[in-house]
């Protein structure tokens, strides 16, 4: 197979304006560290990229996303994105609708349909695990009216013969 023959469909759909759905990316790092509540007040916590919260997501509604979760903890994880209407294999349940990660990598990958702040934990052992600091934000916007705005008008409309109000004062019927 050459090239202009792999691109074939690809052409033809971008000629009938279908684009394909292109994700935002992201990188979660779940790992244990030290975290310096107040000085001299340090404990070993779990979390997202080095902090407890994890870092916040923020996107805008109908966004796609992809987000990658490595697993550098000593036992195995998955992610829940906490409120967030998604497909069942995306929704980080192990045990339930998918298997736990173990130490490595995985990815998570969804349409963003209704805006609202969300969170995300992980959700193997997740007594333990959320208590360790693994939760974090997710914030989806609501996506900014396009076009002009929406204007409803009504208009009055009378059978022939039927009354209608005196002229100059609309609660005097004629």
């Amino acid at each position: 197979m050459n090239r202009r023959s792999f691109l074939r469909p690809a052409r033809a759909a971008t000629a009938l304006g279908i684009r394909p759905a292109r994700a935002k990316v992201g990188h979660r790092v779940v790992e244990a560290f030290q975290h310096e509540f107040m000085p001299g007040l340090v404990a070993e916590c779990w979390g997202y990229n080095g902090s407890t919260p994890g870092p916040t997501i923020e996107v805008v509604e109908g966004d796609r996303v992809r987000i990658y979760v490595t697993n550098r903890l000593p036992e195995p994880t998955t992610v829940h994105w906490h409120g967030i209407i998604l497909p069942n294999g995306m929704d980080g349940v192990s045990g339930l609708n998918q298997r736990p990660i173990p130490p490595g990598e995985t990815v998570y990958e969804f349409t963003l349909r209704y805006p609202g702040t969300f969170m995300y934990h992980l959700h193997f052992d997740e007594m333990v695990q959320i208590a360790l600091g693994a939760v974090g934000m997710f914030v989806v916007h609501p996506r900014p009216a396009s076009g002009p705005p929406s204007i409803a008008t009504s208009s009055c409309w009378r059978r022939s013969g039927a009354s209608t109000p005196a002229r100059g004062d609309p609660t005097r019927w004629r």
